[in-house]
């Protein structure tokens, strides 16, 4: 299977949401049943960053991987582009996704491991 091929299967498997996001929407997919799981891409990436991790993850754990604001598939997000602003967005949306005092894990690398702690 080639790499496009690949990316379009796994996406297909995916379950996609949405939470607010500037004039728009965050897009969001999800994968598997158990705890939440949500990791964080790159700058200039989007989910598929995660591709090679996401299989494996998705056994164990409910995996949420978004399209951060701005980037992949997701809106741009209001002004002002700050961690904390970006931060609130990737917040609230879980708030929206996930059940009142839901415990989760979370996860990004480089620009997605900044906007987790100003998430958390």
């Amino acid at each position: 299977m080639d790499h496009a091929a690949a990316v379009a299967d796994l996406d297909a498997k995916a379950t996609r949401l949405t939470t607010p996001c500037g004039d728009g929407e965050m897009i969001w997919r999800k994968w598997g049943d158990g705890p939440p799981l949500v990791c964080l891409h790159g700058s200039f990436g989007s989910w598929t960053h995660w591709i090679k991790n996401i299989p494996a993850l998705s056994q164990t754990y409910g995996v949420f991987i978004p399209d951060l604001p701005g980037l992949g598939d997701s809106a741009v997000p209001p002004e002002p582009h700050s961690f904390q602003g970006l931060g609130r967005i990737v917040a609230e949306g879980l708030e929206r996704l996930l059940p009142k005092d839901q415990r989760y894990d979370i996860t990004g690398f480089s620009f997605g491991a900044s906007l987790a702690g100003h998430a958390a």
